[in-house]
Formats: structure tokens, C-alpha cells, sequence
């Protein structure tokens, strides 16, 4: 079963993994973990 992917040059949502000749990154969050030491680290990088 293929996941909703997202292009970062366009916006676009898509099930490829190549659009507008770039890699697309998956749209969904990382799983929450309550010991997770560098959540807040990953939350910046995301923003």
C-alpha cells in the first residue's frame, strides 16, 4: 500500500516518489514518543 508523499517544490501531494525531478518526503509525522529525547530538535528541523 503506497502513502500520500508531498513534493517540496510545489506543494503537491502525490503517491510518487519522483515529482517535478525531486525525491518526495513522506507527509506524515514522525510516531510520538513520551521519551523521545530529540523531539525538540526534529520539531525545529520540521518548521
Amino acid at each position: 500500500m503506497k502513502k500520500i508523499r508531498k513534493c517540496q517544490i510545489c506543494s503537491s501531494y502525490t503517491l510518487e516518489t519522483e515529482h517535478c525531478g525531486k525525491i518526495t518526503v513522506s507527509s506524515h509525522p514522525s510516531p510520538y514518543k513520551p521519551q523521545d529525547k530529540y523531539a525538540v530538535y526534529r520539531r525545529e528541523k520540521r518548521c
